[in-house]
C-alpha cells in the first residue's frame, strides 16, 4: 500500500498521503545545493537556471482524500484526526509524489482519537460531534 502512485492510478475517493517532494536536479554552488532547471536561450544556446522549489502544501504522511483530478493537479480534503475533513488542498504532481493509504489506517486514527483523546469542550453535544463525523464519513 505504501508504494508511490502513478498519476493514472489516482482516482476520486481514494485515500492518499504525500510521500515525498519531487526535487529538480541540484548543483552544489558556494556550499549550497541549488536546484537547477535546464532550458535554451532565444538563440538556442543551453542555459542553466535556478529552479524554484515549492513548499509542500501538507506534511508527508497526512491522510488525504482525493476529491477531484485534473492532471497534473489533484484536489484533496485533509482528513482531520477526528475523521472530519478540511480543505481542499491542491497538489501538483510535478512537485509531490503520493502514496495510497488503506481506509482502515485512516479509520484507525479517528477511532484512536475518539477513544483516547479527551475533548476540551464540556458540552456533551460538542463532544459527540467528532464521533458522529467519524461514523458517517469513514466506514470501518
Amino acid at each position: 500500500m505504501g508504494m508511490i502512485l502513478r498519476a493514472d492510478d489516482i482516482s476520486q475517493g481514494m485515500f492518499v498521503a504525500v510521500h515525498s517532494p519531487v526535487h529538480a536536479p541540484a548543483m552544489r554552488i558556494g556550499g549550497k545545493d541549488i536546484a537547477m532547471t535546464f532550458s535554451q536561450s532565444d538563440s538556442g544556446e543551453p542555459r542553466i537556471m535556478a529552479a524554484p522549489q515549492p513548499e509542500l502544501p501538507v506534511q508527508p504522511g497526512v491522510p488525504l482524500r482525493v476529491i477531484a483530478t485534473s492532471f497534473p493537479f489533484v484536489a484533496c480534503s485533509i482528513i482531520q484526526p477526528t475523521g472530519s475533513e478540511a480543505g481542499p488542498v491542491m497538489l501538483d504532481l510535478r512537485y509531490v509524489q503520493l502514496c495510497r493509504l488503506d481506509q482502515q489506517f485512516v479509520g484507525t486514527i479517528a477511532q484512536y482519537v475518539s477513544e483516547h483523546i479527551v475533548p476540551e469542550a464540556e458540552d456533551p453535544e460538542v463532544n459527540a460531534a467528532p464521533t458522529k463525523l467519524v461514523q458517517e464519513e469513514i466506514e470501518f
